[in-house]
């Protein structure tokens, strides 16, 4: 009777682990509902344009600017031949050679992005 008794805390306590462990691995693959979909596990990443780093946006009320291949540039500005259209939280859109593109702030390169104040 004892073997039994111990034999069945064993397995309880197996399939304790594993239940456990399930869980685990399931809130691993949670969406982060506030990062941008463009970033998501899910989503497609966007395409590096080849040739162009976009390494910092600053957006305010009054002003936008873009660090493109290391220089600061606004919308009409020109950066190694290309004319900057529009500057977006994520993105850059420019006017080259070849038509107009999209250069992404890479995902790893986002360190914490910056809100508004409310009110101001």
């Amino acid at each position: 009777m004892r073997a039994i008794s111990v034999c069945k805390r064993h397995v309880t306590a197996a399939l304790i682990m594993m239940a456990l462990a399930a869980g685990a691995v399931r809130a691993d693959s949670l969406p982060d509902p506030t990062r941008p979909d463009y970033m998501s596990r899910t989503a497609r990443a966007p395409a590096v344009t080849p040739g162009w780093r976009v390494t910092a946006i600053i957006i305010s009320p009054s002003r936008r600017f873009a660090q493109i291949n290391g220089q600061t540039v606004k919308p009409g500005e020109r950066v190694d031949g290309a004319t900057v259209l529009e500057i977006t939280p994520y993105a850059v859109k420019l006017r080259g050679r070849h038509g107009v593109f999209t250069a992404y702030l890479l995902a790893g390169d986002v360190k914490r992005p910056i809100t508004e104040p409310h009110g101001t």
